[in-house]
């Protein structure tokens, strides 16, 4: 069994393709028949960044919707802002239990080390699930994600979560991948993609 677990569906009104509701996103499923994949694990990123409560409720509905409209294809990541603690935990909750989400997906609207997603953190491990976390660790400035994590934030949180699953997304973003993988050299609960 093949599985991507690092996917994207389009935000809700950008799927549409040739009178396709779901034309962009079929492009998506029809590159994993073609690469033999099975199983892509996706969130659905809203399109403004920092996300609103209401920009990441409704990326998260519009992603169950995908799963119902390509059965068997694709899990999901509820994507969510720690910035609003109180939103972001409830929403992990409604994904989890009522839409069989296997996990959240955070972009840089906060570093990993910030106090403001502990919660996320905390209940994603009383949920028993996994963390998807955008990052980047680059010699060249990224002006447009001053949040940005790296594998050193992701070993400084995970020694203090040992029972936390977590996925370094895009081993540093395109970045120095030799010195995210030997950040992560003694963090046996971080996966890399």
């Amino acid at each position: 069994m093949r599985i991507d677990a690092h996917a994207h569906i389009e935000p809700p009104g950008r799927s549409e393709l040739n009178g396709d509701p779901w034309g962009r996103d079929r492009l998506l499923i029809d590159a994993a028949d073609a690469l033999e994949i099975d199983w892509l694990c996706c969130s659905c990123l809203a399109p403004r960044r920092p996300s609103l409560p209401e920009d990441f409720v409704a990326c998260n509905s519009h992603l169950q919707h995908a799963i119902e409209a390509f059965p068997g294809r694709i899990l999901g990541y509820a994507y969510v802002n720690p910035g609003y603690q109180r939103e972001a935990v409830a929403e992990i909750e409604r994904c989890v239990r009522e839409f069989g989400f296997i996990g959240a997906k955070l972009y840089n609207e906060y570093k990993f080390t910030d106090p403001a997603v502990r919660p996320v953190i905390e209940k994603c491990i009383e949920l028993d699930v996994l963390i998807l976390h955008h990052a980047g660790h680059t010699w060249w400035p990224l002006p447009g994600q001053p949040n940005i994590s790296d594998a050193g934030d992701f070993a400084q949180v995970v020694a203090e979560y040992p029972e936390l699953k977590l996925i370094c997304g895009h081993i540093a973003g395109g970045g120095d991948w030799e010195w995210t993988i030997k950040a992560l050299r003694h963090a046996s609960n971080v996966y890399l993609d």
